[in-house]
């Protein structure tokens, strides 16, 4: 018997080598939304930085 006997929904992914790596995005008041990329961000109630045109959000803290 083999390996993919025993577990047939076993799927090997593999890293795509066409895409782009993370890149790390420093989300600030009125800087352009990383998700949409239509909004831009601005702080609730909360200080939460919220995207205005999907609601992402980004919680954090500062001092």
């Amino acid at each position: 018997m083999k390996f993919n006997d025993f577990l047939p929904s076993l799927k090997i992914i593999t890293k795509n080598e066409n895409e782009k790596p993370n890149q790390v995005v420093e989300i600030r008041f009125k800087a352009t939304c990383p998700k949409c990329k239509k909004g831009k961000f601005d702080y609730d109630g909360l200080l939460n930085l919220v995207c205005q045109n999907c609601g992402f959000t980004s919680a954090g803290c500062f001092t």
